[in-house]
C-alpha cells in the first residue's frame, strides 16, 4: 500500500487537486508538532497527554489520503491503555517512520 493515496485525497478535497496539495502541505508543516507532542508525552508517559496527541493526529490526517498512516493511528486512538508501554513505543516508530515517508513526497500531483 502506498503512504499517499491521491484517489482518496481527491475524494477528500472534492475532486480539488490544488485542496488535496494544500491539505497535504499543512500537514507537513504541522506534522512535525504532532510528533513532538507525541514524543514528549511518551517520554514522560504522560498517557492522557499521549491520547491527545494521537487524537489530533488522527483528525489531522484524515483528509491526506494517507491510508498507511490511518490504519497505524487507527489501531492506537483511543485504546492506548490496552497496550504495553513497550508496545507503544514501537507503535509510534512505526507512525514517525510513515508520517517520514509523506513529509519526503511533499505533494501528489
Amino acid at each position: 500500500m502506498k503512504s499517499l493515496d491521491n484517489n482518496i485525497a481527491l475524494k477528500a478535497s472534492a475532486g480539488n487537486e490544488q485542496l488535496a496539495n494544500q491539505l497535504l502541505q499543512l500537514f507537513i508543516e504541522q506534522s512535525a508538532t504532532y510528533q513532538n507532542n507525541i514524543e514528549t508525552s511518551l517520554k514522560s508517559e504522560d498517557l492522557i497527554n499521549l491520547q491527545k496527541g494521537f487524537h489530533k493526529l488522527h483528525g489531522a490526517m484524515k483528509y491526506i489520503g494517507a491510508p498507511v498512516l490511518l490504519n497505524l493511528v487507527e489501531q492506537v486512538d483511543g485504546k492506548i491503555e490496552q497496550f504495553e508501554f513497550s508496545e507503544l513505543e514501537r507503535r509510534c516508530r512505526q507512525i514517525f517512520d510513515e508520517i517520514e515517508q509523506i513529509r519526503a513526497l511533499k505533494h501528489y500531483f
